[in-house]
């Protein structure tokens, strides 16, 4: 039976296969396979709607048994954020390392403007390698503010 991955994303697509490996009854492929199938837009609400998205428009089109998922940061320190954004955090044609110069700030900002910020969740290791990346840009920028 083939499983297709909706997803054209090499890593996402290699953590799955691996995941999936022992189901010897899948025949695992991906969106990579189907080079003129055109996703749906990405306009959920939440992670779970985006993957009910993109599982069932494949599925449909495809006619073929779908996996979807979906990923993103959810950082206490910024009330959830950037969550279902984490991709296009920065813009929507914006590097990764755009994402993570700008979550880093963010997550700063936070923390500085507002004490309290640590009362809406824990703080998390991520809050740590934040402050870390921010203290890095700022000597690859040339400050040290």
């Amino acid at each position: 039976m083939e499983l297709v991955i909706a997803s054209r994303n090499i890593h996402k697509i290699r953590e799955l296969r691996a995941i999936l490996k022992e189901y010897k009854k899948f025949e695992i492929s991906s969106l990579l396979d189907y080079p003129t199938y055109v996703p749906p837009e990405e306009n959920g609400k939440n992670f779970k709607e985006i993957v009910e998205n993109k599982a069932y428009h494949a599925a449909s089109t495809l006619k073929k048994w779908t996996l979807a998922d979906d990923s993103g940061l959810i950082v206490p320190a910024l009330k959830g954020e950037p969550g279902i954004f984490s991709a296009r955090y920065a813009g929507e044609k914006a590097s990764d390392a755009e994402n993570r110069q700008k979550l880093a700030r963010a997550n700063f900002t936070a923390r500085v403007t507002d004490p309290n910020t640590r009362e809406y969740g824990p703080m998390s290791q991520l809050d740590e390698i934040a402050d870390l990346c921010f203290a890095v840009v700022q000597k690859i920028n040339g400050s040290d503010r």
